[in-house]
């Protein structure tokens, strides 16, 4: 992920992160099935995929314990 999408992205809403995140897993789910059947175009964005997925993960993480932090005091 290049640093102008990752700030892009980091400040999105929670719920926006989350369909950010559901559409790269599909992504990643679907090519992995693609693996099986044909030849994947470009077999190193799995990689960066899952590392999207993890910072996706990560942010969504920390901006929910923030709003929980925030909610409950």
């Amino acid at each position: 992920m290049k640093r102008r999408e990752k700030e892009s992205l980091r400040s999105l809403s929670v719920p926006e992160l989350e369909s950010e995140y559901r559409k790269r897993r599909t992504e990643l789910f679907e090519m992995k099935f693609q693996k099986y059947f044909k030849k994947v175009e470009n077999p190193l964005r799995a990689r960066y995929l899952r590392r999207e997925i993890a910072a996706l993960a990560t942010w969504i993480r920390d901006k929910s314990a923030v709003g929980s932090a925030s909610d409950g005091r």
